[in-house]
């Protein structure tokens, strides 16, 4: 008990010589998990993970195999932490909200032609009108695979997310080619 409390006074200690910033928000908005395949001269494979929180900070990380290129080279990653304009994490929430993000059923297929194949999953915390409940909606898309297509408002989603990311310079796949 005594460590933890040393251990949370030092992390008190610092922040608080770091500039007096406030410390980041644990209130998560958003997490999003992708597994992308392309075939550039051979397989390659990207895993990405983005957690943004709900003051806009975004940490992201991608890893990346490259088949082709190094066979038995291992994953080279990348991993940041960033934050976007006020602007841009205005633009991304109403992006969410406009595509109904909260109730996204999943379960479909979009299609995009600089990704051979792939899954994403988008997990959105929510919070709900009456407190202390709080609202969750996990849901999963497949890239160019077969299946029923996905409403335009899934493509819009994950879109304003990655550019969201990119804005705020985190690594993210470039498959998706977000508009800066």
């Amino acid at each position: 008990m005594r460590a933890a409390f040393i251990a949370a006074s030092v992390a008190l200690f610092a922040a608080a010589g770091a500039g007096a910033q406030p410390p980041p928000s644990s209130l998560a908005l958003l997490r999003v998990h992708a597994s992308l395949e392309e075939f550039h001269q051979g397989n390659v494979f990207v895993d990405e993970d983005l957690f943004v929180l709900r003051d806009g900070s975004i940490t992201g990380s991608v890893a990346v195999q490259l088949e082709a290129t190094c066979i038995g080279c291992g994953w080279n990653s990348g991993i940041g932490h960033g934050i976007g304009t006020a602007q841009q994490f205005v633009a991304l929430q109403s992006a969410l909200a406009a595509n109904t993000v909260g109730i996204q059923p999943g379960n479909c297929v979009v299609q995009k032609p600089t990704v051979e194949s792939g899954t994403y999953e988008i997990t959105w915390y929510g919070i709900a009108r009456t407190q202390p409940f709080a609202r969750r909606n996990v849901f999963a898309f497949q890239v160019n695979a077969d299946g029923p297509l996905c409403p335009p408002a899934v493509a819009k989603i994950i879109t304003a997310i990655e550019t969201y990311a990119f804005q705020a310079g985190v690594p993210v796949s470039d498959f998706w080619h977000p508009n800066p």
